[in-house]
This record gives C-alpha cells, sequence and structure tokens, in this order.
C-alpha cells in the first residue's frame, strides 16, 4: 500500500516518516472495517527507497505497534517514482 490520503486520493508526499504515518493509518483503518485490528497483524513487508531512512520509518512503526512486535520484512527497493514507501500488512482473521 502507497501512502493515499483516503479523503482525497492523493498520494501524501514528504517524508519517509509522513508516508509511513499515512500508510499504517490506512492499514488500520481497512483492517477495523473487516472486523480485525493491527493488534492482529502477524507479518509486514517494508519496501524503502533507502535504507538511510530506516530510523525514520522505524520510529513511526512503534507508535502502531507494540511488542511483541509482527514479523517483518524490510528492503531497500526500487519504488515507483514519487514513492518513498511501501508496506503490506498481513494480520489474523477476525474471530
Amino acid at each position: 500500500m502507497a501512502a493515499i490520503d483516503p479523503a482525497t486520493g492523493a498520494r501524501t508526499h514528504g517524508t519517509v516518516a509522513a508516508e509511513t504515518r499515512q500508510i499504517l493509518t490506512n492499514i488500520g483503518e481497512l483492517l477495523e472495517a473487516a472486523g480485525s485490528s493491527l493488534a492482529k497483524v502477524v507479518k509486514v513487508n517494508v519496501l524503502i527507497y533507502s535504507m538511510l531512512e530506516y530510523e525514520n520509518m522505524n520510529s513511526v512503526y512503534r507508535e502502531f505497534f507494540s511488542e511483541p512486535f509482527p514479523a517483518r520484512t524490510t528492503v531497500q527497493a526500487g519504488l515507483p517514482p514519487g514513492l518513498l514507501v511501501e508496506i503490506e500488512a498481513v494480520a489474523r482473521r477476525p474471530a
């Protein structure tokens, strides 16, 4: 998922932290709409344009997830122009 403002449909631009915050907010809202939550996330894949930005992404990530953290893979990737981060999450099914 890329950083898209659901109210406007526009991409969030700026920093890795801003994009990470928008993406994780969107994922949380999608999971809640499906009867799940971020607390049920078991695996996260993060694609980031530069590992030099890892700490900026990780500080926001820790705002949304707590210990025990979901399993996570973070890789530097060639993202489409203008994207700094993409995140995918897998959550347990709602009860």
